[in-house]
């Protein structure tokens, strides 16, 4: 009867130790991580823009600065004409993407992005990541979350000012109101120089460089 028990103690305790390799711990509370975020980033959104409630479409404030005009919707339907679970999944892919924490401070920023469409933005930051480098692309992203809105395509085709132009949003977040007539003035100066003649480009990097 001992021996039996000593034979089968092994079998026993392999299995143990397989049961705990294909179950980790960490997998399991880094779920919970996510799950816990995701319900924050839920609660962030939704008290913006609440789930199916028939509410008047709303305007998208200064936070949303910076966001590219590829995320317009539909025509009769708002943006944020979305339900809990099409969000829910918006953040599961923001998080494997860019980091639990990160997606969640992204969401925060701009509650809106949950709204974009998500099946795009592992191409678009693989697309970055080609032209930046993907911790650069990254950080570019979470910097200016507005950037989920862009396509493959067109982030493929980004030069430098996209990167640069991160920086400026997320320095200047938070006195947005303040320092707007002066990020209208950077993304629109190729229209004004064309317009007026006046070298605006060679005048901001005289003062930056």
């Amino acid at each position: 009867m001992f021996s039996t028990t000593m034979k089968t103690f092994p079998i026993l305790l392999l299995l143990l130790v397989g049961a705990c390799q294909a179950f980790p711990i960490g997998a399991a509370q880094k779920k919970g991580a996510v799950k816990q975020a995701g319900n924050a980033a839920i609660a962030v959104f939704e008290q913006k823009f609440p789930f199916d409630d028939g509410a008047p479409i709303q305007q998208v404030g200064l936070g949303n600065f910076g966001m590219p005009g590829s995320s317009t919707s539909a025509p009769g339907k708002r943006l944020t004409d979305i339900g809990e679970p099409r969000a829910r999944a918006a953040f599961a892919e923001l998080a494997k993407l860019y980091g639990t924490d990160e997606a969640l401070e992204m969401v925060q920023v701009q509650p809106i992005v949950l709204c974009f469409n998500y099946k795009l933005w592992k191409e678009s930051l693989e697309n970055w990541g080609e032209v930046y480098g993907l911790e650069k692309a990254q950080g570019m992203v979470q910097r200016n979350p507005g950037l989920l809105a862009v396509k493959p395509a067109d982030a493929a085709a980004s030069d430098e000012s996209t990167m640069v132009f991160s920086y400026i949003v997320g320095i200047t977040r938070p006195f947005s109101k303040v320092l707007l007539p002066l990020l209208l003035l950077l993304v629109l100066s190729p229209g004004i120089e064309q317009a007026t003649g006046i070298p605006i480009r060679e005048m901001r990097e005289s003062l930056f460089n």
